[in-house]
């Protein structure tokens, strides 16, 4: 039995659901998505692959299927994404998602496209836009779309729309957005009370009355039981020669995706590899959009077994069968380890995560294991081999 059919989700949807296996809802989904059909507003917190995107997708989706407003009128439902790959992402979820309504449209909105080409497409009158913050409010100060129309709004990843360098673009978005009849939805897999209190501060400028519901499930499960966490010791000068050991060391038929930082270090690492004729891809912003679509997609497909980034694909992504995460550098917040690790062990599946540091970064990572409750155990590679440290 399909358990989608207990939410008053479209017809059309239901089977699209159907026609990809998907006929079991997630914990998240249960929770969120009867609150968004009441029309509250929520704030929802939930691990990294437990099915937030489609616990904000379909109901706002139903409602747009279920409008009386002409096909070609001005947007209804605004998704903003911190990526342009996340976005990308979203995007072509909504798109499987309206596979069989010709009359449903939807409109990408980032950086790095040309805005002219954009503002042609703009005369489709998408129902739903997807974007960055700066390209949508550029575009809306352009006058290029009006959001007079809007029924909802979403905010994915949330803690990152709110740091300070997206502030001015979310609170130019909102000013377009109108005062009543709105509803907002935020969600990530870190979602702090400052973060929620900042992001309803921003809609509280432009909106009378705002309330909103704070949900959340476990966000510790998939890292305490389907990750297991890995610590390699190695000085900073090593580091590139004990990657290129562990990669060896892992059979051939392994994705591995590999975060360091800072954003310069992808290429000349990535480069590195590539001469030790280890085959690798980096993904990193200076890339054209067309190009960085290409790298993830032969990611994703196996093309490419190693993929070589910045936190840039830390947020939201969802690449199915990463067998290793590996991080080059042991973050200093949790948030951040939460988001890389959670690159892996998607959707029910086991992973390993992999962090390769010194002996400063080793006491970050002790840290990070004690307040996150998980179990790091030490590994080191030789011989070919992987094996336990001591």
């Amino acid at each position: 039995m399909n358990d989608f059919l207990q939410f008053k989700i479209s017809d059309e949807l239901i089977k699209t659901l159907e026609s990809r296996q998907i006929i079991q809802p997630t914990e998240i989904q249960n929770l969120i998505i009867p609150i968004l059909q009441k029309g509250k507003n929520v704030f929802f917190e939930s691990e990294t692959g437990s099915g937030k995107t489609l616990a904000f997708l379909l109901p706002a989706i139903t409602k747009t299927l279920e409008s009386n407003l002409p096909i070609k009128s001005n947007p209804q439902v605004l998704i903003i994404s911190p990526t342009i790959e996340l976005a990308s992402q979203i995007k072509k979820e909504v798109q499987l998602l309206s596979n069989s309504s010709k009359s449903l449209k939807s409109f990408l909105a980032v950086g790095g496209s040309s805005v002219s080409r954009q503002i042609e497409s703009l005369k489709q009158k998408p129902q739903i836009i997807i974007g960055n913050p700066g390209r949508i409010a550029n575009l809306t100060a352009l006058k290029k779309f009006k959001l007079d129309k809007l029924h909802t709004v979403i905010f994915d990843e949330a803690d990152r729309l709110t740091v300070k360098e997206m502030r001015n673009f979310i609170q130019a978005i909102l000013q377009a957005v109108p005062k009543k009849g709105v509803q907002y939805s935020a969600c990530s897999a870190t979602l702090s009370e400052e973060t929620c209190n900042l992001l309803s501060d921003l809609i509280k400028t432009n909106t009378d009355n705002f309330e909103f519901e704070y949900k959340a499930i476990n966000t510790k499960n998939v890292l305490q039981k389907s990750i297991e966490h890995w610590a390699i010791f190695s000085e900073q000068r090593k580091k590139t020669d004990t990657l290129k050991s562990f990669i060896k060391a892992t059979p051939e038929d392994k994705k591995i995706l590999v975060f360091t930082s800072p954003a310069k270090n992808v290429e000349p690492l990535c480069k590195n590899l590539n001469q030790k004729k280890i085959t690798a891809s980096a993904l990193y912003t200076n890339l054209k959009n067309q190009e960085r679509q290409q790298i993830l997609d032969n990611f994703r497909n196996g093309k490419v077994r190693i993929l070589i980034t910045s936190d840039l694909a830390a947020r939201g992504l969802d690449i199915p069968n990463i067998d290793y995460v590996v991080q080059m550098n042991v973050p200093k917040k949790n948030d951040f380890y939460i988001h890389r690790a959670g690159r892996t062990a998607r959707a029910g599946t086991k992973g390993v995560t992999v962090c390769i540091g010194d002996a400063y970064e080793m006491r970050l990572l002790k840290t990070i294991e004690q307040d996150l409750n998980l179990i790091v155990y030490p590994k080191k590679v030789f011989g070919g081999k992987i094996s336990s440290e001591g």
